[in-house]
């Protein structure tokens, strides 16, 4: 979840994502997640970042 300046630095594709977004973006999908599952924070604490991204993404339609 960086922006595009941090993409291009290690590499990754840009995709219009401004400098210091990435936080809100990653709160948003953390939100989606948890709100989802019913899950707390500290219960999703060793759960794969992959699983929640997936989770996370389909409210939002990504």
């Amino acid at each position: 979840m960086h922006g595009d300046a941090s993409a291009r630095l290690f590499g990754a594709e840009p995709v219009g994502l401004p400098t210091g977004a990435g936080y809100a973006v990653g709160a948003r999908l953390v939100r989606s997640y948890l709100d989802t599952t019913g899950r707390s924070a500290a219960e999703s604490l060793l759960t794969p970042s992959a699983e929640i991204l997936g989770i996370a993404r389909e409210p939002l339609g990504v």
